[in-house]
């Protein structure tokens, strides 16, 4: 069977093939969230950076907070906290390996710091989950685990205010992580855990990643009424985004191929092309927009499998 191209969610495209998960949507989340006591002048120049990485301007952010490392910063956590956003802006640019390694580079720089300086919980947590975030859009899963664990070792054993959701974001990488390496009891064990903790939450956003992480999983067992149990479950939430919708229908779409019912995979495709079609209605991105364009190749080899 061939393989299927990804269709991105968001600005960045995805390197996965397969099935929607955009790791990207994982980081903006958290990006400008970081739980870090610093001195109120930093505290101002790091809301300048902030306020550049949300127009875009991640060259200029990155370009300002190096400067800022020129000046003399005594304290090991202020120097953290600048080293920590340069890297989120080369994560945010993403699409090389040169952004990826000077990204980790000052990630860990950040993290090195901070175990100096005997951060707090929510301060290391923030430094490994990057970490495993950007591992996660550069496919090297392995790390995402190796990173993960111990983002959530440090939300176990802690007490702060988001621990649960801090705990159930990692536990959702570390199902990811353990799903592409191979090990579908560990994606499933972690998955459901995750989902369990996004449940008692009431986080509609990380439910559904739950919903499409878990079909994905007993699609690799090849449980496939399970997998369709999940996307249904999807389907049936109200005010559903029309991205969220477009992703169910064509996760859906797959199973149905699994299952070897190319006309019904067909079917549901198209509900999901119809759907990007309207997302992506304007004359700059339809119909070559990589939504739509991926959900045809779909379509594509679907129709190959009924032929044959």
């Amino acid at each position: 069977m061939k393989r299927r191209t990804t269709i991105p969610l968001g600005s960045q495209a995805c390197s996965a093939v397969g099935p929607y998960r955009c790791p990207v949507v994982l980081g903006l989340l958290f990006l400008f969230w970081t739980p870090v006591l610093a001195s109120p002048v930093l505290d101002s120049l790091l809301q300048h950076s902030k306020d550049l990485t949300r127009e875009g301007q991640h060259e200029a952010a990155i370009t300002f907070l190096e400067q800022q490392l020129e000046a003399s910063w005594p304290a090991d956590l202020d120097r953290a906290q600048l080293h920590h956003r340069i890297g989120i802006n080369y994560f945010l640019l993403g699409g090389s390996e040169t952004h990826f390694e000077r990204a980790e580079q000052q990630l860990l720089w950040a993290l090195e710091l901070r175990l100096a300086a005997r951060a707090e919980d929510g301060v290391l947590f923030s430094s490994y989950f990057m970490l495993a975030n950007l591992n996660y859009n550069y496919r090297n899963f392995e790390a995402v685990i190796q990173y993960a664990q111990v983002a959530a070792r440090l939300m176990e054993e802690s007490t702060i205010s988001k621990r649960d959701y801090n705990l159930g974001r990692a536990y959702y990488l570390l199902s990811v992580g353990y799903e592409e390496t191979g090990d579908q009891d560990q994606a499933l064990a972690f998955g459901e855990q995750a989902l369990e903790g996004f449940e008692r939450l009431g986080h509609k956003v990380y439910r559904i990643r739950c919903y499409n992480q878990l079909g994905l999983v007993h699609l690799a067992r090849e449980e496939y009424e399970r997998a369709i149990a999940y996307y249904q479950k999807i389907l049936a939430l109200p005010d559903l985004s029309e991205r969220h919708l477009a992703n169910a229908h064509n996760n859906l779409g797959m199973v149905h191929e699994r299952m070897n019912d190319p006309q019904r995979a067909i079917q549901t495709y198209r509900k999901a092309e119809q759907i990007n079609r309207q997302i992506y209605a304007t004359a700059r991105t339809s119909p070559r927009h990589l939504a739509v364009a991926g959900t045809l190749e779909n379509i594509g080899i679907a129709s190959t499998n009924l032929r044959e």
